[in-house]
């Protein structure tokens, strides 16, 4: 049941077309939003209790599926057709610095789907089922792990949530070694991999 003590509304003006994804910070005071707006993506920073833009930042084209803080309230990313995208900041008062992710290591064309931050490690999920993991802005490890695409990431601390095209959810440890499968076809709520 929510409250009106709990509920709490803010007008997202940056976006006209709706917003395809959302973020809460990890200390749960800012929210991240990111949405399409005739030919960009948009995304914007908002301290949501006081309803207050903090920054907004548009990106040429519409190919981008997720946004996500990362470890802190200072840094988060965003992933799509053009990659992945860093954005930093040092300090509460200073704005944040956009980097576009080095991917030298393994160059791929594969569109990424889904960013989450687990344990402090950035991870991005791909059309290719693979799991794509990141210190700072660089690309060190690829993981092939999953035959569909990867549609949705969630960290929690029981590890990495991982949803695929087929309809499964999987459960990852923090080591990204896959632990369970939600298979919503099968009669029982979950398997031991």
């Amino acid at each position: 049941l929510l409250t009106s003590e709990l509920t709490t509304s803010i007008y997202v003006y940056l976006v006209q077309n709706g917003l395809s994804t959302l973020s809460f910070s990890p200390s749960g005071e800012l929210l991240l939003t990111m949405g399409n707006k005739e030919m960009n993506s948009t995304i914007g920073v908002y301290k949501w209790r006081e309803r207050r833009l903090l920054f907004t930042a548009r990106l040429p084209g519409l190919g981008f599926y997720d946004c996500s803080f990362l470890s802190s309230d200072n840094s988060f990313g965003i992933c799509g057709k053009d990659l992945v995208h860093f954005w930093t900041k040092s300090g509460s008062h200073e704005p944040y610095r956009h980097c576009r992710g080095s991917t030298r290591l393994f160059p791929s064309q594969v569109q990424m789907t889904s960013i989450a931050c687990v344990d402090g490690a950035v991870v991005t999920g791909s059309t290719s089922g693979t799991l794509w993991l990141w210190e700072g802005r660089v690309l060190v490890k690829r993981v092939e792990v999953f035959r569909f695409p990867i549609t949705k990431l969630f960290a929690s601390s029981a590890g990495l949530f991982v949803s695929t095209q087929d309809g499964t959810i999987h459960l990852l440890s923090k080591e990204l070694a896959l632990q369970r499968r939600l298979d919503p076809f099968s009669r029982s709520d979950s398997h031991d991999i």
